[in-house]
């Protein structure tokens, strides 16, 4: 890969990671059901304290998600579809095994090959814009 072509790579994960970090809001799930009263307690070990503290993700900046926003307008300059799904997938980390069925077996080097080429047709394409 070129220096061009990992710094696409680096990105596209780094934008896969952003959205991971995205926080879904109200309307973007089922509401399911609720109620505005706290849960019950039954027991001392159910209290407030007794569990572990879940840390979450920090909030990805409004930089970030430009970013993300730049890096995933990338994709459309992949002209194959597949190619496409593939170097997205990668891009969140998908191991080359679990692509396999997917892509109808194809083995993993030639995976990489497709990867590498829609990752390829990403650096040309900003290269031609950036020339004009």
């Amino acid at each position: 890969m070129s220096p061009g072509s990992r710094e696409v790579v680096v990105r596209l994960r780094e934008a896969a990671e952003t959205i991971a970090r995205l926080r879904a809001g109200p309307n973007l799930r089922p509401a399911g059901y609720r109620s505005s009263m706290p849960d019950y307690v039954r027991d001392a070990v159910e209290s407030y304290g007794y569990d572990r503290a879940e840390s979450r993700p920090a909030i990805p900046s409004p930089r970030e998600i430009d970013r993300m926003d730049e890096a995933f307008g990338w994709l459309p300059l992949i002209e194959d579809r597949d190619q496409r799904r593939l170097v997205l997938a990668r891009a969140f980390r998908v191991r080359w095994a679990a692509l396999r069925p997917r892509f109808g077996m194809l083995s993993i080097r030639r995976l990489r090959q497709l990867h590498d080429k829609g990752i390829a047709d990403i650096v040309l394409a900003i290269e031609r814009r950036r020339r004009g």
